[in-house]
């Protein structure tokens, strides 16, 4: 659970980013209850401000160096060159030697259709009409208020003890009166024992069935908050570009190893308003500064994972890039460097303060970029480090200063620097007491063991490199078979000029007494069938292994399939490999990012009503792949069923609303709230007392006869059904 950051420390961290511009996380001081180490003097702290700067970029140069022999930049730009059709400069050099320099040689798209169709996919399933990829709820047994039994103790218990012993008070004691006598005790005393203990015990069950009263009638008010407070969230995740964010991220959990999201970040932003005035008595257009929480994508190319990270929460460096606006911005805010921020604006402009990886400059290439201008201009490239640093090291760069305490130099604290160049311009502790870092990620195929998962490129590599030599042959095959390979006799025939119809030769008599013919003739087999199979072939193993069957991108579903039923199932069946997809970005991406970003509101927005009790945020984006057709029929099958005097009389009015109401979210652009009434007056007007509809004079009620069901439930028409009754006839 993510530490909720208090609204004066949030105030603190304020940095204004423009529009457009790279993600700017800021953090609050976290205060302590320790005595501060003393500040070294400021000559000592400016000669040893390097220091940290030399840690967080030794840091930065092992997590590179890791990414690189792991092998990862290169799969990376392998995927980028497969979603871009393009081979690398290796491999057409090899095909070049085989072919020449001047054929192009195809690219089979079968990396790029599987991983368009996955995305497709998910996103169909991800983003329905009506619906949230989240939710907000309860836990099964929530943490009320432990002081609910006091109250009712203090609230009822003399009303309830009473009414106990006027109602069950001359009972109790005719009672043992009885039993008393029975046995010819005649003690008074034991008599009036016995009567207070039964009678306590009436007082104490009458006092527990009220807590429960309380206690379910607390659990309801609680649902009804939190279902508000889900409104609430939702609200604030669409204005913090969440929802945007997770759309661009659908492409990066197919393409590359892992895919990010980063939030929820402070960030003054321009909005623009309509306050009305009074001197005109109308509304004008105006522009505030406002600070939004907002969610950003972050490139899988500029994540550094620690050396030894299986999480984000081991801690990982950033690369993003600010430009000067956004460096201004950054002055006077507590925590940050003035002298740093002021040099790295004097040293910025000409492509200086660039980190120069070797992956930048291959990734332009693939995205169409010019090599020899990504680097000018004025903007600089700025390392984000959370991790981990000694605390002797934060002090001497005056950590403390800046109102952060640290209270033990030989300790390691969780930190987030941002480093520009040899400049850090601002070193915090973690916001987060438990030391989570507010960074999310999910991959297609995720090893726990690993920081990094498996995308569709990695997995159909194989595939993609046998396919393209297959069509490649394809290709060469049919235009070797296209014509014939002619053997021309140079003594009889020296005519080079090349064959057409009607040609003549001329020879004499001589010539003509060869036994070889003059031309021999050579037909080159065309294998482009066979090939074609095996290619066939290859796409088959494609479905499998990436878990995309071709019919979720328009293919066609196999013949054998030909009933709703068999459809439905084949459905199933072939959505397990994308419903682990989408359980990896549930768990990984949504549960977390909008548990913090609801505990962000619960502590800085006075406006929003926090949930009574444990709550919970659930993804609902696995569950989402129930086929929606089916989903609908049921929930009619389920309206229609119910619509009978027994049913309505155990549901009542107010259950068939609810029933209505969550029916209708299915259908995108009905407003429920008009058609659907809302207080319990109107329902009473469209009612009778009973809760049934009363019938206008003269008019009965028709009752639609109910639609038999099969053995199993399910309805008697249809194809599937006619099938199964042909074949259990034939069966007879």
């Amino acid at each position: 659970m993510i530490t909720p950051i208090s609204p004066a420390e949030m105030q603190k961290g304020i940095i204004p980013v423009m529009a457009g511009s790279a993600p700017l996380p800021t953090l609050p001081a976290v205060n302590a209850q320790a005595a501060p180490v003393p500040v070294p003097t400021p000559q000592t702290n400016a000669g040893l401000i390097n220091s940290l700067a030399s840690f967080v970029r030794g840091q930065f140069d092992r997590a590179k160096q890791e990414r690189i022999s792991s092998g990862i930049e290169e799969r990376m730009i392998r995927a980028k060159q497969a979603r871009a059709l393009e081979y690398d400069a290796k491999k057409l050099a090899e095909i070049a030697i085989l072919h020449g320099k001047d054929w192009e040689p195809p690219y089979m798209p079968v990396i790029e259709t599987k991983c368009r169709a996955g995305e497709d996919w998910i996103m169909d399933v991800y983003f329905q009409a009506g619906t949230r990829p989240f939710g907000i709820e309860n836990t099964p047994d929530p943490d009320l208020p432990p002081e609910i039994e006091q109250t009712v103790q203090m609230a009822y218990g003399q009303q309830i003890e009473q009414e106990v012993r006027q109602t069950f008070g001359r009972q109790v004691a005719q009672m043992v009166a009885q039993k008393h006598t029975a046995r010819g005790n005649y003690d008074v005393e034991a008599m009036d024992a016995e009567v207070e203990e039964l009678v306590a015990q009436q007082v104490a069950a009458a006092l527990k069935a009220k807590v429960d009263e309380i206690h379910r009638q607390t659990l309801q008010m609680a649902k009804e908050l939190t279902e508000k407070f889900e409104v609430k969230v939702d609200d604030k995740l669409k204005e913090g570009g969440w929802y945007n964010a997770i759309r661009e991220i659908i492409h990066d959990i197919v393409t590359f190893p892992a895919c990010f999201v980063k939030g929820p970040e402070e960030r003054m932003v321009v909005k623009r308003t309509r306050p009305f005035d009074p001197a005109t008595g109308k509304r004008k257009f105006a522009f505030e500064n406002v600070v939004h929480e907002k969610f950003s994508r972050v490139s899988p190319i500029n994540v550094y994972p620690l050396v030894g990270a299986r999480s984000c929460q081991d801690g990982l460096i950033e690369k993003t890039q600010y430009s000067p606006l956004d460096l201004q911005g950054m002055l006077g805010v507590d925590g940050f460097d003035d002298n740093e921020i002021r040099a790295v604006l004097r040293e910025a402009g000409n492509g200086a303060l660039r980190e120069w990886t070797a992956i930048d400059s291959r990734v332009a290439a693939l995205d169409n970029k010019s090599t020899n201008t990504m680097y000018m201009g004025d903007n600089v490239d700025a390392l984000i480090y959370w991790g981990t640093a000694p605390g002797s090291i934060l002090v001497e760069w005056g950590m403390n200063k800046s109102g952060e305490i640290i209270t033990d130099l030989d300790k390691w604290y969780r930190v987030y620097c941002i480093l520009i160049g040899n400049h850090v311009i601002m070193a915090r502790l973690n916001p987060n007491a438990d030391g989570k870092i507010n960074y999310y990620k999910a991959s297609f195929i995720e090893d726990p063991d690993k920081f990094w998962g498996q995308a569709i490129p990695d997995v159909l590599w194989a595939h993609q490199v046998t396919a393209n030599a297959v069509f490649r042959a394809c290709g060469i095959n049919a235009a070797m078979a296209s014509g014939p390979i002619i053997e021309q006799d140079q003594e009889r025939c020296p005519d080079k000029s090349p064959l057409h119809p009607y040609k003549r030769f001329y020879v004499t008599t001589n010539q003509m007494q060869a036994n070889a013919p003059a031309l021999r003739f050579y037909q080159v087999q065309l294998i482009v069938g066979p090939l074609a199979d095996f290619y066939d072939f290859l796409m088959n193993l494609a479905d499998f292994d990436s878990g995309v069957p071709k019919f979720a991108h328009g293919g066609s579903t196999p013949a054998n399939i030909d009933t709703a039923s068999a459809t439905s199932m084949l459905l199933s069946q072939s959505s397990r490999g994308i419903k682990a997809v989408i359980e990896h970005i549930d768990r990984g991406l949504t549960e977390p990012s909008v548990e913090a970003e609801s505990y962000y509101i619960m502590d800085n927005d006075d406006s929003a009503e926090p949930p009574a009790g444990d709550m919970k945020p659930v993804a609902k984006g696995s569950s989402a792949l129930i086929v929606r057709e089916q989903t609908i029929i049921r929930m009619n099958e389920m309206l229609r069923n119910t619509n009978n005097p027994v049913d309505m009389a155990i549901i009542g009015m107010t259950g068939r609303r609810h029933m209505l109401r969550d029916a209708m979210k299915s259908l995108p652009g009905l407003d429920r709230d008009k058609i659907l009434p809302e207080e319990q007056e109107q329902i009473d007007q469209l009612t009778g007392e009973n809760g049934e509809m009363t019938p206008q004079s003269g008019e009965q009620r028709p009752m639609k006869p109910m639609q038999p069901l099969s053995p199993s439930g399910e309805r008697v028409a249809g194809r599937d059904y006619s099938t199964m009754q042909q074949k259990k006839g034939v069966a007879a």
